[in-house]
């Protein structure tokens, strides 16, 4: 992953965000809650879980709560490439996690773990942005002979998929050199140069027209609208030029990490050809018992993904 799409996803896990890609709907993030406490429930007290690419836990969470219901405790380690300490950052912390491991800067291809030290390997979202050969490796290595991988991935025709490209598509139009964004800059400098305000704010409003057809032909475009509406105030509550050029590199900013998360996640998704590297993989040794199944959820049955479960072989 480029530097820029890794500080992209640290400034996410930075502003209290407990998980990535989960539907808004808060009866659609419960039924998948229960889905990963019901694959979690049947592992015994003391085991020991590593998550790959944790972020701010939520995966780890779900563990808690599947050990909670059932009187037991489970040890639970999180790792992520990105900078992450979710004891800090995330506000809505599940108790247990303050007694979890989390290691930011971690790479799933090179993990800091000795040979057998985890009885479960779990990711959501996050073994797919990996290289899989040396990320499932890792997996296997660390794994006790006979522990379990479960894995939630990003797959071609998902939901969750689906809306990201859309996402990329208005941050591209927001971003592009005659978009939104650098209607605003032409603006700021008019300001700051000392220009006439009344013809600069008559110029902008011309060069923000567009985004209406741009809307129009990209519903609902919720980024686009919701930046112009952010473009207009300021445009109308800043006191001249300083104050814009003050708030604005800071809000391109934002949509430029906004659009480094998308584009690592359309390229960590699992096409045709990667999911049928993944099974290959797991379907030999030191693999066994692999599983794979897509995962519908919701009163419309939206994908969000596919399910990926293997042991490592025991004895190896």
């Amino acid at each position: 992953m480029s530097g820029d799409r890794q500080r992209g996803w640290a400034d996410y896990w930075k502003a209290d965000c407990a998980a990535s890609c989960e539907p808004e709907n808060p009866a659609t993030a419960a039924e998948i809650a229960r889905l990963w406490q019901g694959w979690l429930s049947g592992f015994p007290d003391g085991v020991r879980i590593l998550d790959i690419a944790t972020g701010n836990g939520i995966v780890l969470a779900y563990a808690a709560g599947a050990a909670r219901a059932r009187g037991r405790r489970f040890a639970l380690t999180g790792v992520d490439l990105a900078d992450i300490d979710p004891p800090r950052y995330l506000r809505s912390l599940d108790p247990a996690l303050r007694a979890a491991s989390f290691r930011g800067g971690v790479a799933a291809e090179a993990l800091p773990f000795p040979d057998s030290s985890f009885d479960v390997v779990v990711s959501q979202y996050g073994l797919e942005y990996a290289d899989l050969e040396r990320a499932l490796a890792e997996a296997a290595r660390v794994l006790v002979p006979g522990g379990a991988l479960v894995w939630l991935a990003h797959a071609d025709g998902s939901e969750i998929v689906r809306q990201h490209r859309e996402q990329a598509l208005e941050l591209d139009y927001l971003l592009a050199a005659d978009g939104p964004v650098a209607a605003m800059r032409r603006f700021v400098t008019t300001l700051a140069g000392g220009g006439d305000a009344h013809v600069a704010a008559t110029t902008l409003d011309s060069d923000l027209a567009p985004a209406a057809e741009f809307c129009r032909k990209h519903p609902p475009a919720p980024i686009v609208r919701e930046v112009l509406d952010g473009f207009r105030s300021l445009r109308t509550s800043a006191r001249g030029g300083a104050a814009l050029a003050t708030a604005l590199p800071e809000a391109v900013r934002r949509l430029q990490s906004h659009r480094d998360r998308i584009l690592s996640l359309l390229d960590a998704v699992l096409t045709t050809e990667r999911l049928a590297r993944v099974r290959t993989i797991l379907g030999s040794s030191p693999w066994t018992g692999l599983e794979t199944n897509e995962i519908r959820v919701g009163s419309s049955g939206s994908a969000i993904g596919i399910r990926i479960a293997a042991r490592r072989i025991a004895g190896t």
